[in-house]
Parts: C-alpha cells; structure tokens; sequence
C-alpha cells in the first residue's frame, strides 16, 4: 500500500511540472488566457508552488485583469510573506488599481528586504512622481543609476524628475546620457529638447525638433500637441515667441508630407 502511494506521489509531481512548463513557454509566447487555464489546472495539483502563483498574478496583469491578480497576489503572500519578488508584484497590481499609497507601501518593504532590488526602486520612483513627490522621486532615481547605471531607462527617469524640480540644465546631463546609451530611444532627445525650449534656447530646441520630425513624425505630431499646451513652457516665454516656433516646425512637418 505504502508502495502504491509513493507511486501515486511521482505521477502527480510529474503532471503539475508538465503543466507549468507548459505555462512558463505559453507565457513567454505571450499568449495569457492559456497560460492561466495551464496554471490554474497546475495549482489544483499543487496550490504551494509561489512561482506558479507569481506567473498567474503577471498574466493577468498583462491582460488588465487587476482585480483577479490582486487576489492571485494574495495566495502568494499567504504562502511568503517576507518574498521581495512577490511584494514587488502586488506593489504593481496596487499601482494599477489606483491604491497609490498600499503601492508605495508594498514597494517600500521589497526594497528593505533585498535594497539592491532596482526594479522596486525605479517603479518607486515613477510612483512618488505621479504622487507630485519629485523629490523623492529624484532619490529612489539616484539609487537605481547606482546599482544599474547602464540602463539608459533608469537616466530618462532620472531627467524626468529633474524636469519636474525645473532643474533643467541636469535634466538635459541625464537625458543626452540616455541618448548616449541607447540612440534609438527618440522620446530623450524629445524630452531633451522641450527642456533646452523652456531655458529659453529656442532655435536651439526648434532644430532638434525638426530634425526629430524628418525621421519620427507620427510620434512627433503627437507630441508637439502636448508641448503646445505645456503653460510652464509659455510661462517662461514670449507666448508670441514659443508659438512661432512650434507653427515653424509644424509647417516644416506638413510640408514635407505633403
């Protein structure tokens, strides 16, 4: 009898590590809905796995399914606690149910829990911004270049809280540092632009915006709607001044469309 069950106990552990291979590969495939309907057959097997739990809490994520990963994120709590990966994925489930400051709490306790943790740190970051914050938001910026200060994302983040603080000259430092790591990421050398324009360096910031429109002008034409409307930039401008300028970089756009 003891025979037969330990027999039993091999099948079933075999079963619930094809089921999740199965789910880790539709995962990556980015293929969601099947992923969960692997995993929720695998947890019935085996409900104490927490990286099945983990795998299920982004999938839904991935499907905006936020409630229903809350709850996922919560078995995976009852099971660790103390499990920095696991805090770090509620804190981005409270952050898109709109529960800002139980996001922040949660970032928070990942990060004292493993303080290398860069990803807490920059997703922190971009937090504190949205909650106006920016100070804050600078340091948990400063940390993450610490750790990782290759990752051209992590400078962006950095210049976008400086523009927040109007400290617009270190602003332009960490977005030509962006640049420089990754010349492909067009939306720095927007930003880096828009904080030359609001030194007053205009012409300056009109040919780079021109020259942005030759070779990105369906990213450009939105974004120059949002700068048009920016009272900060109008604010520290001849509102004359600014607007020609952005009419000249919109002609020069249509024209060449045209």
């Amino acid at each position: 009898m003891k025979n037969k069950q330990r027999k039993l106990g091999k099948k079933t552990t075999t079963k619930f590590e094809t089921l999740f291979k199965q789910a880790k590969r539709l995962y990556r495939l980015q293929r969601y809905e099947k992923t969960i309907a692997k995993l929720d057959d695998a947890i019935q097997i085996e409900s104490n796995c927490l990286e099945a739990f983990l795998y299920q809490s982004n999938a839904l994520i991935a499907l905006g399914r936020y409630e229903e990963a809350l709850a996922t994120s919560d078995r995976a709590i009852q099971l660790e606690p103390d499990n920095p990966d696991v805090l770090y994925n509620r804190a981005i489930i409270l952050k898109h149910l709109n529960f800002l400051k139980e996001s922040l709490t949660s970032y928070d306790k990942a990060i004292e829990l493993k303080p290398e943790f860069y990803k807490a740190w920059y997703n922190k970051s971009t937090l504190l911004n949205q909650l106006d914050q920016h100070e804050e938001a600078l340091n948990c910026c400063e940390k993450v270049i610490q750790i990782a200060p290759d990752n051209y994302l992590h400078w962006y983040l950095h210049g976008i809280s400086l523009n927040f603080l109007n400290r617009y000259e270190e602003a332009i430092v960490s977005f030509e540092k962006t640049i420089q790591l990754n010349p492909n990421y067009v939306v720095a050398s927007w930003e880096r632009a828009r904080a030359i324009a609001k030194l007053g360096r205009l012409e300056e910031a009109s040919a780079i915006l021109a020259k942005l429109m030759k070779t990105h002008p369906s990213l450009l034409k939105k974004q120059l709607q949002v700068f048009s409307e920016d009272r900060s930039f109008l604010a520290k401008n001849k509102r004359g001044q600014a607007r020609i300028v952005l009419r000249r970089i919109t002609s020069k756009w249509y024209l060449e469309r045209s």
